[in-house]
């Protein structure tokens, strides 16, 4: 689509925001009628994709207009976190031929008690959701992105596009600076929010500006997998290990919780050797982010909205 063909600035971010509006709405529906693992997963990321419109809209309304609306819907995410650990564990143990330390009757116990368990999450996270009515949080963000519409002429729209670009520069910036190689003893959570959020801002990026850089996309959605997958090992070992070091579970049969202690150790390994990997590739990854100054980066930035969206 050429540039004349392309809508504007703001006419492209509000049809963003409406689409993860709807995305968002849907998906928790979806959740509280029948708690399906995807529309857990779709919820999360919906809230996620919002963030960067809400530093957008509150770098014109102020902080004050979107705090509410942040807040709720990193509060709804945060419900559902648990629920979501639970079924990427389940799917593992799923797609594992013959998980290790674990015999076909070790493997069905263990299923029955984390999808019990996750039954009881997800019944407390739709308590919570109900209570805090995170359903508005849709409306909010709609109604937010009509104010912005309103509050910017055409003189704006490359005002607007600028911000965009500064979203996306902070974004490389803190990317770049939590490069696992150099910090090699800190935990790799924060860079995979990082990295999440970067991707996020790439996507919003292209959707509102027309920027499309698919192989920086292709190597966020890639080093993504990997950092995912050595999340994912390090939350199972935590719920297994939790699970076996019950006094209940003890008492009823120790052997199976030995058993689940070794299969926890294993996922250890797999962690490990999950670090390894990714800070081998990551010199590859690295070679794919925009080079930018870092004084450049810092002018061009926007402060932080709202403490609430981490």
């Amino acid at each position: 689509m050429s540039d004349s063909e392309r809508p504007s600035n703001s006419v492209a971010l509000a049809a963003y925001i409406e689409k993860q509006a709807r995305r968002y709405l849907s998906n928790l529906k979806t959740v509280l009628s029948a708690g399906e693992t995807e529309a857990v997963h779709d919820v999360r990321v919906a809230s996620r994709r919002l963030e960067e419109p809400l530093r957008l809209v509150a770098a014109w309304l102020g902080e004050k207009s979107i705090r509410r609306t942040a807040r709720l819907l990193k509060r709804t995410r945060r419900a559902l976190r648990r629920v979501r650990d639970l079924d990427v564990l389940l799917a593992s143990l799923c797609t594992e031929a013959t998980p290790a330390g674990l015999d076909a009757k070790d493997l069905a116990r263990l299923e029955g008690a984390l999808t019990n368990r996750r039954e009881r999450l997800l019944k407390k996270a739709r308590r919570r959701i109900r209570r805090m009515q995170s359903s508005r949080a849709a409306g909010q963000v709609r109604r937010l992105a009509a104010q912005m519409q309103e509050a910017i002429g055409p003189a704006d729209e490359a005002m607007l596009g600028e911000q965009v670009e500064a979203l996306f520069r902070r974004a490389v910036q803190r990317l770049r600076e939590r490069d696992p190689r150099v910090r090699e003893a800190a935990d790799l959570h924060q860079t995979r929010i990082y990295l999440k959020q970067l991707r996020y801002s790439t996507e919003l990026r292209r959707d509102v500006c027309g920027h499309d850089e698919p192989a920086l996309h292709k190597a966020l959605v890639g080093m993504q997998d990997q950092l995912g997958y050595w999340n994912d090992q390090l939350s199972a070992v935590r719920v297994i290990a939790r699970l076996a070091r019950g006094e209940q579970a003890l008492a009823d049969d120790a052997g199976w919780c030995a058993r689940l202690l070794e299969h926890c150790a294993h996922r250890g390994r797999e962690a490990d050797a999950a670090r390894r990997r990714l800070l081998e590739h990551w010199t590859d990854f690295a070679a794919a982010l925009p080079m930018q100054d870092r004084e450049n980066a810092v002018a061009a930035g926007l402060s932080t909205p709202v403490s609430a969206m981490g």
